[in-house]
């Protein structure tokens, strides 16, 4: 597994399907936050495990573009009671 110093500000970053997306801005001790745009709405966090190797400067992953797609939040409707028995 990659380590905090095998990482820099600014690499690019791929997935699997070799889909950029975009470049690294934080580094964490378990960790890494790839910035917004691209890919991502929101700068978003990458686990170290995630990655599969670093090949001149790019980081890729062992994952494709679509695992970290952003989830939609599940919206609560007070109309729908599910304690109701009919």
């Amino acid at each position: 597994m990659i380590s905090r110093q095998d990482l820099t500000p600014d690499m690019l970053v791929y997935s699997r399907d070799n889909r950029r997306l975009g470049r690294i801005l934080q580094i964490g001790e378990s960790d890494f936050v790839v910035e917004k745009g691209g890919h991502f709405p929101k700068d978003t966090a990458v686990a170290f495990g995630d990655v599969g190797e670093i090949l001149g400067g790019v980081v890729y992953l062992i994952r494709d573009a679509d695992f970290f797609a952003p989830v939609e939040p599940i919206r609560f409707d007070p109309d729908l009671d599910l304690h109701r028995h009919p």
